[in-house]
């Protein structure tokens, strides 16, 4: 986050922030997720419907980071309930969600040379985010997330779906 933050004109300090508590939620107990989500009219209407680790760990670790930590800041929380795929189309399209999906990918520490479905783009996807083709990059991901997540059985959220009619 700190090396794409100058590239899309983004606050440093939000975008290191959002990228160290993004998935403050994603190894919580179920029971602590069912209790969130029960408390939050919004999200108990999409629990129904998506599944929890992949759209709703967002909104849940934005929950968290502002009830446990007092984190306020919008662009944040917004950030973090968006870089899994939820929320509003105009908070799921700002760079500092888009930012976020692409440090999960770009990170230095992940090794995705045994992710069939993921490994041959993170190079393009890399060159494009770094070289401040926003657009670009975010068109590669879900090309690829939603076969995947198809074969795994997972819904489709559709801002998803959205994301993959950029191109």
């Amino acid at each position: 986050m700190e090396e794409l933050a100058p590239i899309y004109g983004l606050d440093k300090d939000q975008a290191v922030l959002a990228g160290l508590l993004h998935d403050a939620a994603k190894e919580l107990p179920s029971d602590r997720w069912m209790a969130l989500i029960r408390d939050n009219e919004p999200l108990l209407h999409d629990a129904e419907i998506y599944d929890y680790d992949h759209y709703l760990h967002g909104p849940v670790g934005a929950l968290v980071i502002q009830r446990e930590l007092g984190i306020k800041e919008t662009a944040i929380l917004e950030a973090i309930i968006a870089h899994g795929y939820y929320g509003s189309w105009e908070e799921f399209n700002r760079p500092l969600a888009w930012c976020l999906r692409f440090a999960d990918i770009l990170e230095p520490g992940r090794d995705w040379s045994n992710n069939d479905w993921l490994k041959d783009i993170v190079h393009p996807m890399r060159e494009a985010a770094l070289g401040g083709r926003l657009m670009d990059a975010a068109s590669l991901l879900p090309g690829r997330l939603i076969p995947w997540y198809e074969s795994i059985g997972l819904s489709i959220h559709p801002n998803l779906r959205r994301a993959a009619a950029i191109r």
